[in-house]
């Protein structure tokens, strides 16, 4: 199985869907897709993810490019998902 696809549960809080996230990258499945539904692919490699708020400016994007993160895919406007392929990389403040 090359994907895998699962049901968005919009009862997640944020700590809980990014632990959600960073368990199923343990587990060999990457985020790709974020929608009305998570896709996952095969993917061996360990990433972390991190939920985040942050209004977009250049400065920020920069800022995020220089510590490894890049953002996943995403047909939703309310939250942005950070992908790092550092899984020891700074956590970043969203508050």
């Amino acid at each position: 199985m090359k994907h895998k696809y699962v049901l968005r549960n919009s009862l997640y809080l944020d700590e809980e869907l990014q632990d959600y996230f960073n368990e199923m990258s343990k587990k060999g499945w990457r985020l790709d897709f974020i929608g009305y539904y998570y896709r996952f692919s095969k993917d061996e490699h360990v990433y972390k993810y991190q939920i985040d708020y942050t209004p977009v400016s250049s400065e920020y994007q920069e800022l995020l490019k220089e510590m490894g993160y890049h953002e996943v895919e995403n047909a939703l406007y309310d939250f942005r998902v950070l992908e790092n392929e550092d899984e020891d990389a700074p956590d970043l403040n969203t508050e």
